[in-house]
């Protein structure tokens, strides 16, 4: 391409001196530069551009789904995150729940045990009342007897006689019914 642009030029320089001499006129450096600018653009455009462009197209694809993937990703994990708090949370209210019914059952407990004391102490009070009533009883009916049988030794003594077995007896209750009317 080179080669034709200097075929081309080359009939104009030789015209402008004189016609037969086929040399090449100077040309000044700011066309040089600019044939050598467009034909690099050309090169380049031809070769390389596509390739670049290419690249770049696949380079910006390779981002934008790196950058999809990796938005998705977030996403995913923000879930992931929210489920984890939610089921955080859950545990949390599951264990206080937990924790709550414990406590009632305790107290259901030591409710239960308060009330089988009492019930044991209110029983183990009236064994022992009826305990004591029975023993007052018993030391009263020995107590008498002793006094029936003390009086009767002294009534005896005064009368100066000894009382016989039936005799004996009815003064015995008669005391007994006395005893029992003062009292």
């Amino acid at each position: 391409m080179f080669l034709e642009l200097a075929i081309l030029i080359a009939p104009l320089a030789s015209d402008a001196h004189g016609g037969a001499k086929h040399e090449l006129a100077p040309v000044p450096a700011i066309v040089w530069t600019m044939l050598t600018f467009v034909l690099v653009l050309i090169i380049l455009w031809k070769f390389a551009w596509g390739p670049i462009l290419e690249q770049l197209g696949r380079r910006e694809t390779t981002i934008k789904d790196a950058i999809e993937g990796a938005q998705r990703e977030r996403t995913e994990a923000e879930a992931a995150r929210k489920k984890r708090e939610e089921e955080l949370a859950n545990a949390r209210g599951d264990g206080q729940k937990l924790i709550d019914e414990a406590r009632d059952e305790a107290s259901r407990v030591r409710e239960d045990g308060k009330k089988a004391g009492e019930a044991a102490r209110v029983e183990q009070v009236a064994a022992a009342d009826r305990e004591i009533t029975s023993a007052k009883t018993a030391a009263l009916s020995e107590v008498q007897k002793q006094a029936a049988d003390l009086a009767m030794l002294i009534a005896g003594r005064v009368v100066g006689k000894s009382i016989d077995a039936k005799d004996h007896a009815r003064l015995i209750e008669e005391t007994l019914s006395k005893i029992e009317a003062s009292s």
